[in-house]
């Protein structure tokens, strides 16, 4: 009965891990996919205008015009960039802030985004999107001056009452000696949010010119066609049932 109970839960340990199928099959789905958060739109559509660096998104956004009001306004879901101030006194610089800030815009307001989507608890998250090699140099080179005592963010921070601090004991340091590299840096800071593509190849950016259409569309495009094509899109449905097929045969064995 031990080990039965332990297979159950190494094997739902290992679906919900590894959980990196999308969650439709459809194309246009995927192309058109607001976040289920707590701020996203249920669908993509027109702004009017958005804030500064979410400007570039008004044509197509996931994200209203207060939420990039806040993204530049205020520490969006109580998360300060700031969390080594008490240590070194200093703020977190303006072109680093302007990066996450960047960053931000792209989480809230990004509709080419399905392909990446995974179920969390309550709400979706992306996951290893490949962000062009470029907008991730930049961003690490704005930021490598700068400070932090947190490796992975949304892991490795003291959270309390939804506010976020550095652990006891974890001790402020530049973000060239936290991270070897911007790849590191960028593929671990938010969780595996992003991948560190090359610009030869399809990739994402965080910023683009707002007056042609959002490159990211033909990137996601391509992405999508590359993965229905290849027969990839079962695979969540294949996960399903096999571990339905688990479970009913462990609970068969024990009957």
């Amino acid at each position: 009965m031990a080990f039965s109970y332990h297979f159950i839960v190494a094997v739902l340990f290992i679906c919900v891990k590894e959980s990196i199928c999308q969650l439709s099959n459809n194309k246009d789905e995927l192309l058109n996919w607001c976040l289920n958060s707590k701020n996203h739109k249920y669908k993509p559509g027109k702004e009017d205008s958005l804030h500064e660096q979410c400007l570039p998104w008004k044509d197509y956004s996931c994200c209203t015009p207060e939420v990039s009001v806040d993204i530049h306004q205020t520490d969006m879901y109580n998360f300060t960039f700031d969390h080594c101030f008490r240590q070194i006194k200093r703020n977190m610089s303006n072109e680093c802030r302007k990066y996450f800030n960047q960053n931000n815009c792209f989480y809230e307001c990004e509709p080419h985004i399905g392909l990446w989507t995974k179920r969390k608890i309550a709400s979706e998250r992306f996951y290893r999107v490949p962000l062009c090699a470029s907008d991730c140099n930049a961003w690490f080179r704005a930021c490598k001056e700068d400070f932090t005592c947190a490796y992975n963010w949304p892991r490795d921070f003291k959270y309390s009452k939804g506010h976020n601090s550095c652990k006891t004991n974890a001790n402020c340091t530049t973000f060239k000696n936290m991270y070897s590299s911007a790849r590191e840096f960028c593929e671990n800071v938010w969780d595996e949010s992003w991948l560190y593509t090359p610009d030869s190849e399809p990739c994402m950016h965080i910023e683009f010119n707002g007056a042609v259409e959002n490159p990211n569309k033909k990137t996601a495009e391509y992405y999508i066609n590359l993965r229905l094509s290849s027969g990839q899109s079962s695979s969540f449905y294949v996960n399903l049932w096999l571990l339905g097929f688990l479970l009913v045969f462990v609970w068969n064995k024990n009957c």
